[in-house]
């Protein structure tokens, strides 16, 4: 299993109004390429975070309360897969700097028997306020051969709740 963020920050809503979500991805792979590893679970407790975030709960989760088992179909990867994208906002009426945490465990099937993660995983949910500046990902360049011209669109876009003033953007080459 990924030990994942231990921490994440997700802003307030603007003005009152519904806060974005954010993704708390989850991965889950293995060590012993020689083993196939098969039927991932990861059993999530969210109790951490009653009153201060609310959870949208992926397709492959199924949720009985502030726990849910996520299942992840097929063959786990020695490296690592997100397996679960788990949507976390802030909960209506809640200020910034409320904490909580989202608790976590995997379990998968091996010709053996059941693997389990060595220990339990956690991820401190901070909620926020600001500006937040996300650069777009352009993506991996393959095949590009030494001294070609590849254009590489970039975008800055403002993922907080308030305004961003005077920001500027550096690009250098490696």
């Amino acid at each position: 299993m990924d030990p994942s963020p231990y921490e994440l920050n997700v802003p307030l809503g603007v003005d009152s109004g519904e806060a974005p979500a954010r993704s708390l991805d989850l991965g889950l792979y293995h060590d012993n390429s020689n083993v196939s590893v098969t039927d991932g679970r990861l059993t999530l407790d969210v109790s951490g975070l009653t009153g201060v975030a609310d959870i949208i709960w992926p397709a492959n989760c199924t949720p009985e309360g502030t726990v849910a088992v996520c299942t992840v179909d097929g063959e786990i990867p020695v490296t690592n897969v997100d397996a679960v994208h788990l949507g976390i906002r802030a909960a209506a009426g809640a200020l910034k700097g409320a904490q909580g945490t989202v608790s976590y465990t995997a379990t998968a099937t091996t010709p053996s028997g059941t693997m389990k993660s060595p220990q339990g995983f956690s991820t401190t949910v901070t909620l926020a306020s600001g500006p937040d500046l996300a650069l777009n990902d352009p993506g991996k360049a393959e095949g590009v051969q030494p001294g070609a011209n590849l254009p590489r669109p970039v975008s800055v876009t403002n993922e907080g709740n308030e305004t961003a003033h005077g920001y500027t953007v550096n690009l250098t080459r490696p």
